[in-house]
């Protein structure tokens, strides 16, 4: 896996002395501080869902762009503002990171390239679930770059001749600030990615209507409906199930395709698809010149590897049953008295740690494309 670093100016108070002057001042400055975050390609981890929903907003979804594909899907997200895409890496969560203007009217995506002036100015809008914004404002990130505007101090922005000391409260801040940082953020393809809560399927019955959603598990931003049911998001296929039950043929106010949500495919590297396969060959050479010694518990899976080993392209589904041959192989080869000690006990050996290694294998997720 590797890191994107990311330099951001954080704004800290300092202890400034003059040259030749007894007392210090205390000054706002910005402190260059920089983080690494996991970097991936979309085609390593794919996206589980994707939905149209406005920022800010719980409310179901009738837009078209939900149905953008193909193509070049950075482009695709940034020019549909209420297109939300979602991908999990070891069962955390992440949606991509938008900006937003100083009116708040126009949404841009968050880059690794840009990501320094839009977290030094707290212009973000990250959680597609609500209103509420990912950087707490103690971390100093409302403070802005310029004089006196609303009340806001005014913020140097390089470091005057002279001594300056951080402060311990400081440094320590900028410290935490860096660790939450690099917990809460991976960039995809260059586009930056922010943790998010548990997303959540909502199903809403009202009166004459039947909408469906994806929110959070505790979204605050919605009417109180006369009914309303979460439903996890491997749990999509019930979801709908409910839906269609409960529909109104009078009034539609959502389809199916609202919210489309897919079963990501476990993919593995045709390095480890390799190496399973040199292993079960080594493992079926080694035991061929003592088949006849073998008893029939042992040699059967011997047989059936050997007529795997003949598929030209073999899937991973061929080599998972190869491995399961080894493994099945190697524990009747263990209690096989007619061989000799020294070989059984080092086959057998790597026979299991390549059974090992094949099933603790590093699985990446593909999903459908923006």
């Amino acid at each position: 896996m590797s890191s994107t670093s990311i330099t951001i100016p954080v704004p800290i108070n300092v202890e400034h002395k003059k040259p030749g002057s007894r007392g210090s001042q205390t000054l706002k400055v910005y402190n260059e501080t920089e983080f690494s975050v996991p970097s991936f390609s979309i085609d390593q981890v794919g996206f589980v869902a994707q939905w149209c929903q406005p920022w800010g907003s719980s409310k179901h979804v009738t837009s078209s762009d939900v149905n953008l594909v193909g193509g070049d899907w950075q482009r695709k997200l940034a020019q549909a503002e209420h297109m939300v895409a979602l991908v999990v890496i070891d069962g955390v969560f992440y949606t991509p990171v938008r900006g937003r203007e100083h009116d708040g009217a126009v949404q841009y995506l968050i880059t690794t390239q840009n990501a320094a002036s839009a977290l030094s100015s707290g212009l973000l809008t990250v959680n597609p679930f609500g209103s509420r914004e990912l950087y707490p404002e103690h971390m100093g990130f409302n403070i802005r770059n310029h004089g006196v505007v609303g009340g806001r101090p005014f913020v140097e922005t390089g470091l005057p001749d002279g001594q300056v000391l951080l402060g311990t409260n400081e440094a320590d801040r900028v410290e935490r600030l860096t660790r939450y940082l690099e917990k809460n953020f991976i960039a995809i393809d260059g586009i930056l990615f922010a943790r998010t809560e548990e997303p959540m399927i909502l199903v809403r019955t009202g009166s004459e209507k039947v909408s469906m959603c994806m929110v959070t598990k505790h979204d605050d931003n919605a009417i109180v409906p006369i009914f309303e049911h979460y439903f996890r998001l491997d749990e999509y296929d019930r979801a709908l199930q409910m839906v269609e039950d409960r529909w109104s043929k009078d009034v539609i106010t959502a389809q199916f395709t609202d919210l489309n949500v897919v079963d990501p495919e476990p993919l593995t590297s045709d390095f480890e698809m390799n190496e399973a396969l040199r292993l079960s060959r080594r493992y079926f050479d080694k035991l061929a010149p003592y088949l006849r010694q073998m008893d029939w518990e042992t040699a059967e899976p011997w047989y059936a590897l050997k007529k795997l080993l003949g598929n030209p392209e073999p899937g991973v589904d061929d080599v998972d049953e190869m491995i399961s041959l080894v493994q099945k192989s190697a524990n009747a080869l263990e209690h096989n008295k007619e061989v000799d000690e020294d070989w059984r006990n080092k086959t057998v050996l790597y026979g299991r740690l390549g059974v090992e290694r094949w099933t603790y294998r590093p699985i990446t997720f593909s999903g459908p494309r923006i």
